[in-house]
């Protein structure tokens, strides 16, 4: 398993942001199960050996790549959802962009499905953190809210989602369609009054 970032050197953190960059590159342009290590380490501009002192497993790289890209997404979208917006309108911001950004780039989006429902226990730590993503994304939303059922909607939520974004990273679901279909289960899951409360009130 490669070292947290604390724990390496500046020369070691260059090396694995080469290999992450590589790494993304390659999947971005190539199905998962077509990538190889050896492409990795050619596109990284460094020998196998080094590749695999940092990432033991193509699993790990991956678990990795698409981690980073989801806490890069996450600080990406602090900034949309702002206070003067309803609960609703607040959720569907989130969503289409992640939606939008699953329309971009599918095979990452198809990695980080494999990562979160791999069965290798190996990647029990950074499954961990994939599988908060998605809580994460929504908490500035919803964690103000005063709800019943509060992990029950958080779930549901979550699992709406997961189907919508394996049906369009697979170019089976046009976006509008999703998101209308979401907007739709999400407001029924919610009610219209907590739907329309503005996030002002939320947050006072």
């Amino acid at each position: 398993m490669a070292a947290s970032k604390s724990e390496m050197s500046p020369t070691l953190q260059k090396t694995r942001s080469r290999i992450l960059r590589a790494a993304r590159e390659i999947l971005e342009n190539t199905r998962l199960d077509l990538m190889n290590m050896q492409d990795v380490a050619k596109e990284a501009g460094i020998g196998r050996a080094t590749l695999y002192r940092q990432y033991q497993t193509k699993e790990h790289l991956v678990n990795h790549i698409t981690l980073a890209w989801g806490e890069e997404f996450a600080s990406r979208i602090e900034d949309d959802t702002v206070s003067g917006k309803t609960v609703g309108e607040c959720l569907i911001t989130v969503i289409k962009l992640l939606l939008e950004e699953t329309q971009a780039h599918p095979n990452l989006i198809k990695a980080l499905l494999a990562s979160l429902f791999s069965a290798d226990n190996n990647l029990a730590d950074s499954k961990e953190g994939i599988g908060g993503l998605l809580p994460m994304l929504f908490e500035p939303v919803l964690g103000g809210l005063e709800i019943d059922r509060y992990d029950e909607i958080q779930f549901t939520i979550q699992h709406l989602l997961l189907g919508n974004l394996f049906t369009i990273s697979s170019g089976n679901l046009p976006l509008t369609q999703s998101l209308a279909m979401l907007r739709f289960g999400l407001e029924r899951l919610l009610g219209k009054e907590t739907w329309n409360l503005s996030i002002e009130v939320t947050n006072k």
